[in-house]
């Protein structure tokens, strides 16, 4: 990962984590 665009890189991971927590959360509930 390049360190010169963290601005546009941690949004994207946040994204890419949360995608998972929203599936097991979606997931425990059923």
């Amino acid at each position: 990962m390049c360190p010169a665009i963290p601005d546009t890189n941690q949004p994207v991971r946040s994204q890419y984590a949360a995608i998972p927590t929203m599936r097991v959360y979606v997931s425990g509930k059923l």
